[in-house]
């Protein structure tokens, strides 16, 4: 025969002992069902919130990074306008700082205008070093010194400014960021110095085989 089950004696105690009602067991039983029930529901909904909230805040951790990728390129732009300067007469440079600035600076506006939309207020030092002195490479009167000056503070803010973005993912920031790129706008500025002499060089050919003199044919 089948032997007939009886009730856990723990649970006759929290029914009332042996002349608990027949009802009792299933109740109690029902309730621990009902409580784990509850205790799912609630363990889903923190789940499903704390899954929500690291989703938003990695959709904001990419979006920061993205625009401030965009402020960056932006003003590497103004400060290779402004290493321009270096090689050239403020007359000669003019010209291309009407040409190339107004552009370039309203391209910077512009993306730093997105990136102040979504920037942590821990970055409010290293964004306003950056503005500061992305802007200053194309006020005048571009003394060599002092423009150089300039250039190497904009590519220090810009490192800090990179730094903040990768301190904000959780990154550990770069002790140097900009040793190739100083290397790359040196090379840069001497090349463009022989180019400028090897038009020099031309005219000066050209003005020989013509005879007339250098003047004169840049004149013409």
């Amino acid at each position: 025969m089948t032997p007939t089950p009886t009730p856990s004696p723990i649970l006759i105690q929290m029914v009332g002992g042996s002349d608990a009602p027949w009802w009792g067991v299933p109740a109690i039983a029902g309730g621990f069902l009902l409580l784990g029930g509850f205790l799912s529901f609630l363990f889903a909904r923190w789940n499903e919130s704390t899954k929500h909230e690291r989703e938003n805040k990695q959709e904001q951790v990419r979006q920061l990074v993205e625009l401030g990728a965009q402020v960056t390129i932006a003003g590497n732009k103004l400060r290779e306008i402004g290493q321009l300067s270096l090689t050239r007469s403020l007359k000669a440079f003019e010209p291309i700082l009407l040409e190339k600035g107004g552009p370039a600076l309203d391209e910077f506006t512009l993306a730093m205008a997105r990136f102040r939309l979504v920037q942590p207020v821990s970055m409010n030092e290293e964004t306003q070093n950056l503005v500061r002195y992305t802007v200053m490479l194309l006020i005048p009167p571009f003394a060599v010194q002092g423009q150089e000056r300039t250039i190497s503070e904009q590519r220090k803010a810009t490192r800090d400014f990179t730094n903040a973005l990768r301190v904000f993912q959780g990154h550990e920031p770069f002790e140097e960021l900009d040793g190739d790129t100083t290397l790359l706008d040196k090379a840069e500025r001497v090349l463009k110095v022989r180019a400028d002499e090897l038009k020099d060089d031309e005219v000066k050919s050209k003005a020989a085989e013509a005879g007339t003199k250098p003047s004169e044919t840049k004149a013409d």
